[in-house]
């Protein structure tokens, strides 16, 4: 299996509004890379809004971050040195059509998130890496799967 086009080692973007696709081809490719918009649900028209914006890189920040809609708080030193891998969702007031899966953990009956230092490092990389990719000499895969029903909302014509 070749990661590789024409000599140019393959980076892998991915842009869609589900994580099992570029999960399954991470774990066939042996693919470590921490990569932006995987792992949540990034509507394709959000993320070609911010991509043109280049407005990604407080996509983190705890002042944008709500659990139903609240305010979060969250613990100086995290008591969670990882995922969350739970189902709750997390908004970004700044960008509303995303919802944030897997990542942050609260203390229950709360919302304090007590993993946010490790999640906010995760994005700080997958932002570096995400620049790196765009910059790089690479060749660019954009792995894009969506819902079908949200096929009809693209605004490929844009």
């Amino acid at each position: 299996m070749t990661t590789h086009v024409n000599d140019k080692p393959i980076d892998f973007l991915h842009f869609g509004e589900t994580c099992n696709p570029i999960v399954i081809i991470n774990f066939i490719l042996k693919i470590k890379k921490k990569t932006m918009f995987s792992l949540a649900v990034y509507p394709f028209n959000s993320i070609v809004q911010i991509l043109e914006d280049n407005t990604f890189n407080d996509i983190a920040d705890l002042q944008y971050i709500r659990f139903n809609s609240n305010k979060v708080d969250y613990l100086e030193v995290d008591t969670l040195n990882g995922y969350c891998h739970n189902n709750e969702v997390f908004t970004n007031t700044k960008y509303p059509n995303i919802q944030l899966l897997h990542d942050y953990g609260l203390e229950p009956n709360t919302n304090t998130i007590i993993n946010y230092n490790f999640i906010k490092k995760s994005f700080d990389t997958k932002i570096r890496n995400l620049n790196d990719s765009l910059r790089s000499k690479n060749f660019l895969c954009f792995v894009c799967f969506l819902y079908m029903s949200n096929i009809l909302d693209l605004e490929l014509e844009n």
